[in-house]
């Protein structure tokens, strides 16, 4: 069997994502559940919460955190080989266009555990907080939000 540069490039980038995914997390201080995350804006949000909220809402942020930590790597792969697939020659429109709707179904359903999130916090009396989806590694900003 031969492999075409694309499928090279696609191995060589999700054995680097593997790798270096775990060092870039060390580094930002997101190595656990009782890590800081979103410094600032998020910060401000938490200090306006009572104790026992504040306490809620960290417990129900990591328990998402591990409940969507496959989905959110998943996401990223699928991204690395989007970009492997747009620089490949002859450009396979077709394998662009079916990894462009798996990343789309991935990005869905990571949004439909956000809601649940959101909903299990609005019903436990936690105010919502604003936050935005993203691709790219930035993922939710200031927030309880995907990472």
């Amino acid at each position: 069997m031969t492999l075409n540069k694309a499928t090279i490039a696609a191995i060589f980038s999700l054995a680097a994502l593997a790798g270096f995914s775990h060092l870039a997390m060390a580094q930002n201080g997101m190595n656990g559940p009782n890590s800081q995350r979103g410094m600032g804006y998020q910060q401000g949000y938490m200090s306006s919460l009572t104790p026992e909220q504040q306490a809620t809402s960290q417990k129900a942020f990591a328990a998402f955190q591990l409940k969507t930590a496959d989905l959110r790597q998943q996401m990223m792969s699928k991204q690395y080989e989007y970009q492997a697939l747009l620089t490949s020659k002859p450009l396979d429109e077709q394998k662009v266009l079916a990894v462009s709707k798996e990343i789309t179904a991935l990005r869905d359903n990571l949004y439909q555990q956000r809601v649940e999130l959101d909903t299990q916090l609005a019903k436990a009396g936690v105010p919502a907080m604003r936050h935005r989806m993203g691709m790219g590694g930035a993922g939710m900003h200031g927030g309880r939000g995907c990472r």
